[in-house]
């Protein structure tokens, strides 16, 4: 499944204090292993909740509940893809990626014009493969790279939302490793 050329723009963040997370979503996450799902949540100090594409790391010493992406701007309000669609839609596509063991490494590419972030082994990135396209004029290995920061740590705050040479994240390790 291809997400269509109009994107809104996306959200990376990582939280370290206050996470509320809103129980009464459609996806429910299953509790026996990682797992991806869409929930509402509110940041520090805003009352305002916004869709995110969230990991349950069941191992996982303190809340469990990883923030992956969070799906903020109405960019293209016409489109249809509302930040809450694309959180849903894309949740589901780490969630079908991981089950298929498919989600161990991340990488850019281009295709149809937009950059994309796809799901590898490692590979090149197909219509098979795309997790999300980012919006136009926003570098996928920069959005890649936002996420290795987060992955290791290395930041706390909220990013807003490539191609030539292949990057890949490993995005299985950090899923492994961040319950110990």
């Amino acid at each position: 499944m291809q997400l269509p050329a109009l994107t809104s723009v996306l959200t990376f963040t990582a939280l370290t204090v206050t996470l509320s997370v809103n129980p009464g979503l459609s996806q429910e996450i299953p509790k026996q292993e990682v797992s991806f799902a869409c929930r509402s949540i509110s940041y520090k100090g805003n009352t305002e909740k916004v869709p995110t594409t969230m990991a349950f790391v069941p191992n996982k010493k303190h809340d469990p509940y990883v923030p992956i992406i969070a799906w903020r701007s109405d960019s293209f309000p016409n489109s249809g893809w509302t930040p809450t669609k694309r959180c849903e839609t894309v949740s589901r596509k780490f969630q079908q990626f991981h089950q298929q063991g498919q989600l161990d490494y991340l990488t850019t590419g281009k295709l149809n014009g937009l950059g994309v972030i796809c799901a590898a082994k490692p590979g090149q990135c197909n219509k098979n493969n795309i997790l999300f396209s980012v919006r136009p004029g926003v570098n996928p290995t920069t959005v890649l790279a936002e996420l290795n920061e987060i992955r290791e740590g290395r930041t706390s705050d909220l990013n807003w939302q490539n191609s030539g040479e292949n990057t890949y994240l490993n995005l299985g390790e950090y899923l492994r490793n961040i319950s110990k």
